[in-house]
C-alpha cells in the first residue's frame, strides 16, 4: 500500500493493515508473558529443590519441585499451541511476524534445560 508522492516513496497504512499488525503484536506480547510465567514457574520449582532442604522431607521437596517445572512446561507448551495457531493465521494473511520455528524453538528449549537441571538436582540428592 504505497503511494508516490512528489517522487517520495510514502508508505500508508490502513486501518485493517494498522489493526492486524497492533493485534500480532498484543499475542506476541501475550505470548512472551506466557513463556515468562512459565519460566518463573519451573525457577520457582528449582528453588525449592535447591534451597529449601532444611525445611520439610526431602521427597516432598523434590516432589513439589517436579510439580512445578512439569506446570511450567505445560505452561509454555500451551501458549505456545496458542501462539502457533494465532501465528498461522498471520502467515495465511501475508502479516509480518516472528518466525514460529524460532518462538518453539526457544520455548522447547527452556523446557529442556529446567528439565535437565531437575534432573540434576534429584540425582544429587540420591532420587
Amino acid at each position: 500500500m504505497a503511494a508516490k508522492k512528489s517522487g517520495k516513496e510514502e508508505t500508508n497504512l490502513n486501518n485493517l493493515d494498522l489493526a492486524v499488525r497492533c493485534t500480532r503484536l498484543a499475542e506476541e506480547r501475550t505470548y512472551n508473558a506466557w513463556l515468562r510465567t512459565g519460566m518463573a514457574t519451573m525457577a520457582f520449582g528449582l528453588v525449592v529443590a535447591r534451597f529449601f532442604t532444611a525445611v520439610g522431607p526431602l521427597w516432598l521437596l523434590n516432589l513439589l519441585a517436579a510439580f512445578f517445572v512439569i506446570g511450567g512446561g505445560i505452561t509454555i507448551l500451551l501458549a505456545f499451541r496458542a501462539h502457533y495457531r494465532q501465528a498461522k493465521g498471520y502467515s495465511e494473511m501475508d502479516a509480518v511476524h516472528t518466525p514460529v520455528w524460532l518462538s518453539g524453538g526457544l520455548g522447547i528449549l527452556l523446557i529442556v534445560v529446567t528439565t535437565a537441571v531437575l534432573v540434576l538436582i534429584l540425582l544429587e540428592g540420591g532420587y
